[in-house]
């Protein structure tokens, strides 16, 4: 509201309480860098490689993050609400899956679930596997969980676990890769990377409004049209310059489109969405 209305009534109590108050400018300084390194995990575990079993340790490093920068008495109160937002949002969003998740990276076991979160995991695993598995291999499966975490059993095996370290390129083994390579030959093995193949996304935990849920299927195949193709009347026209979409139906410039299968109508529609979603926006 400050920062973007030029109708806002800036009082002096509030020029007193807010704009003159250094530790308000000293909060909001910490708080983008802790925004920062969220921004960092929602990046990592959002990329093309499966990474479901990071979750719980990014709400853990987050956390840590915000307790170690607010450090000043006068910011127990702003830490405090920061860490109750925190908490709501990782009870809303952390599920048994990735619980499981994370008792089935071999480089954590499960170190950072709490006894009660580790029987969650297991009962997952446990629940799963008799869902996608023959009845045959879910013979103690119950126990089989319990054998990898402790390493006993297949698990005791030295070699197993060295292959967990760094190879000679500096990269280190997918989890993934480490139970259907290393450990294949284990029913918990296939319960293990059904789990771990499942991408993550923040799409559940996002802030969602009706605008926001008006990108309906035929009109994301529009907007993508029409981001495509205005790139190349840009480039043609205006040599990279912005093109207003206004100016769209005006080119009397013949292009090559890439989607022959949209006919004229169809590109003025494209206009109609686009231009109404500037002007809703």
């Amino acid at each position: 509201m400050l920062a973007v209305s030029s109708e806002a009534d800036l009082s002096g109590e509030l020029i007193e309480i807010i704009l003159d108050n250094n530790g308000f400018w000293e909060n909001l300084r910490i708080l983008l860098d802790v925004l920062s390194y969220v921004l960092t995990w929602i990046t990592l575990l959002e990329a093309d490689e499966c990474r479901i079993f990071f979750v719980i340790e990014a709400f853990m490093e987050i956390k840590e993050i915000i307790d170690s920068k607010f450090k000043h008495p006068q910011s127990s109160n702003f830490k405090k609400n920061i860490l109750d937002l925190l908490e709501s949002r990782k009870e809303y969003t952390i599920k048994d899956i990735h619980k499981a998740a994370h008792f089935l990276n071999p480089r954590s076991k499960g170190n950072l679930l709490t006894v009660e979160e580790s029987l969650d995991a297991m009962r997952f695993i446990s629940e799963l596997a008799s869902a996608i598995l023959p009845a045959d291999e879910c013979q103690n499966m119950v126990s089989k969980p319990a054998l990898y975490r402790t390493t006993t059993g297949l698990f005791h095996k030295e070699f197993v676990w060295n292959s967990l370290k760094s190879q000679s390129n500096g990269k280190k083994l997918c989890p993934i890769i480490w139970w259907k390579g290393i450990c294949g030959t284990t029913s918990l093995s296939k319960v293990a990377v059904a789990i771990l193949q499942c991408p993550p996304t923040t799409a559940a935990s996002s802030v969602h409004t009706l605008k926001r849920n008006r990108l309906t299927g035929e009109r994301a195949v529009k907007l993508t049209y029409f981001k495509h193709n205005f790139q190349k009347i840009s480039a043609h026209n205006h040599e990279g310059s912005f093109m207003d979409p206004n100016d769209y139906a005006a080119s009397t410039e013949p292009m090559e489109y890439d989607d022959e299968e949209m006919d004229e109508e169809d590109k003025e529609v494209v206009i109609l969405e686009v231009t109404d979603s500037f002007t809703d926006a």
